[in-house]
């Protein structure tokens, strides 16, 4: 069975979201950005991930823009 192209590049970016997530002034374990996305957690890293990060990667601004 043949792997899609675009599911490969979905997988890329799902990867490289999940990493700029991560990473920052306080660098957050991956598992610490499900807990977080999820609502679960340090209520200081699901603020940091939810009103912070999450909308940086979601308009497609890196980290170097804070």
């Amino acid at each position: 069975m043949r792997v899609r192209p675009f599911v490969i590049l979905g997988g890329v970016l799902a990867v490289a979201a999940m990493a700029a997530i991560a990473i920052g002034s306080v660098t957050i374990p991956l598992g610490g950005v499900w807990r977080a996305l999820g609502g679960l957690g340090d209520p200081a890293v699901v603020a940091i991930v939810r009103d912070v990060r999450l909308p940086r990667v979601a308009l497609r601004r890196g980290p170097a823009t804070a």
